[in-house]
């Protein structure tokens, strides 16, 4: 017996039937010692952990410092990691996805409104009401595309191999890009909603002082 406490046969370690079995049908080439398999069988070996460096802590419920960001490495090939999503990885991906939803909400009633071009055809009071209306909601939704930039950034930060191929993962990450272009698209209706409100404001100010 060996001092770690197996047993150590050179007979059977100089048989090349037993050294070493390749059991992999997936076409790898890992091998394990079948006397310990839980050392040596890539079964057995931890997955690799879908969090990028800075969120490894957090992984395991515990808070993570970003004095230092750390770039994560992407493998290659590349492998989607996690898959499935699951746990905090499905909430997290839920999360973003449900901005989307309240974004398009939010963008729909703006469109239906409609603040800016059919304001012609609104009394004073009317026009006042959709005015104050398209302006909460050009607020809004510059708000929540605002977040959904900041959530699938967060997403992607986190879970660097989360998105199933390196062009979804561009793609993902244009999805950043146009959600600030929609918050900027808004932040630009706004102002134009409240310089037409003022103008209007202005007319029906001096209708009011020459019938005076």
């Amino acid at each position: 017996m060996s001092r770690h406490g197996r047993y150590d046969n050179p007979q059977w370690d100089s048989d090349p039937r037993h050294k070493k079995v390749i059991i992999d049908r997936r076409g790898t080439d890992s091998a394990y010692d079948p006397r310990r398999p839980r050392d040596s069988h890539p079964d057995s070996r931890p997955k690799p952990s879908p969090y990028a460096p800075n969120f490894k802590e957090a992984g395991q419920g515990r808070s993570q410092t970003f004095a230092t960001i750390i770039k994560p490495e992407i493998p290659v090939p590349y492998v989607k990691n996690p898959q499935p999503y699951e746990g905090e990885s499905l909430r997290d991906y839920r999360y973003y996805k449900s901005l989307h939803d309240r974004y398009d909400e939010t963008n729909h009633k703006y469109k239906v409104l409609d603040p800016v071009h059919k304001s012609r055809k609104y009394t004073h009071e009317q026009r006042e009401e959709a005015h104050g209306q398209g302006i909460a909601l050009a607020k809004l939704a510059q708000r929540q595309a605002k977040e959904i930039a900041a959530a699938r950034t967060g997403f992607d930060h986190k879970y660097p191999c989360a998105q199933p191929s390196l062009a979804d993962k561009e793609r993902h990450n244009g999805e950043v890009l146009k959600a600030m272009q929609n918050a900027k698209k808004y932040n630009e209706y706004e102002k134009i909603i409240e310089a037409k409100r003022t103008g209007w404001r202005e007319k029906r100010l001096a209708g009011t002082l020459r019938k005076a």
